[in-house]
C-alpha cells in the first residue's frame, strides 16, 4: 500500500515451526489474520508464542481449539532486566531466575528420555508439579483479591514497592497486605482504580 511521504515498505516475517515442517510467511501485517489464516478453522493443539497480543485474537484460540503456551524465555528476560536495572531488586529477581532455571533443568531431563518411557513420565510429572505450584500460588493471590474486589494492579504495585523498600525481599510484616486486616477506608482505596496512597498504610 502506497502512502504519501512514506519512504520504503515495512513487512513482517512470520515463522511457523512444527515437528515436521518449518514455514516462513512474509506479510505487510502484524494482525492476528496472519496466524489465523495459516491454521485450519478446526486446527487443534498448542502454540508456543511470545507475548504478542495478536495471538489471543485468533478465532481458533477464542474457540478453544488452539491453546497458547507463552515462552518462558520471554518471562525470564523480564527478571534479567529488573535485576540489572534495579540493584535494590536484584535479590528478588535472582530468586525468580533460579526458579525458572529449575524448570529448564527438569525439562532437559525430561527430553533426555523417550516419550513413552517411565523415566519421561516421571520427569514430566515433576515438571508439571513445579509449574502448577507457581501457577496455583499466583491464582490464589488473584482470586483472593477479586473476592475482596481489590484492584490487583494497585495491590501488586504497593506490594512490590514494599519489596523494593525491604531491599528486594518480601516485607517482614505481611499483615498490611492481607485483605481481612484492612480498615474499611483502606479497603475502599484499594478497590478504587484512581487511588494511589503509600504502600503499607493501614490507617
Amino acid at each position: 500500500m502506497e502512502k504519501a511521504g512514506k519512504v520504503g515498505h515495512l513487512w513482517w516475517l512470520w515463522l511457523f515451526a512444527g515437528e515436521d515442517t518449518v514455514v516462513y510467511l512474509l506479510d505487510p501485517s502484524r494482525s492476528h489474520d496472519v496466524p489465523q489464516s495459516h491454521f485450519d478453522r478446526e486446527a487443534q493443539g498448542v502454540l508456543m508464542v511470545d507475548r504478542y497480543s495478536a495471538y489471543k485474537a485468533m478465532r481458533q484460540v477464542k474457540d478453544g481449539t488452539l491453546r497458547l503456551a507463552f515462552c518462558w524465555a520471554h518471562v525470564r528476560r523480564d527478571f534479567v532486566r529488573v535485576g540489572k536495572g534495579y540493584p535494590e531488586l536484584k535479590t528478588w529477581a535472582l530468586q525468580w531466575l533460579r526458579r525458572i532455571r529449575e524448570l529448564y533443568a527438569i525439562n532437559r531431563e525430561r527430553l533426555r528420555h523417550a516419550p513413552d518411557s517411565a523415566a519421561f513420565a516421571d520427569a514430566d510429572a515433576k515438571l508439571r508439579r513445579h509449574i502448577a505450584l507457581m501457577a496455583t500460588m499466583l491464582f490464589s493471590i488473584f482470586a483472593t483479591l477479586l473476592l475482596w474486589k481489590i484492584n490487583p494492579r494497585i495491590w501488586l504495585t504497593r506490594y512490590f514497592d514494599a519489596c523494593a523498600a525491604a531491599g528486594g525481599k518480601p516485607p517482614d510484616d505481611l499483615a498490611p497486605f492481607l485483605p481481612w486486616n484492612l480498615s474499611p477506608a483502606r479497603l475502599a482505596e484499594l478497590q478504587d482504580t484512581a487511588s494511589s496512597p503509600s504502600a503499607g498504610d493501614t490507617s
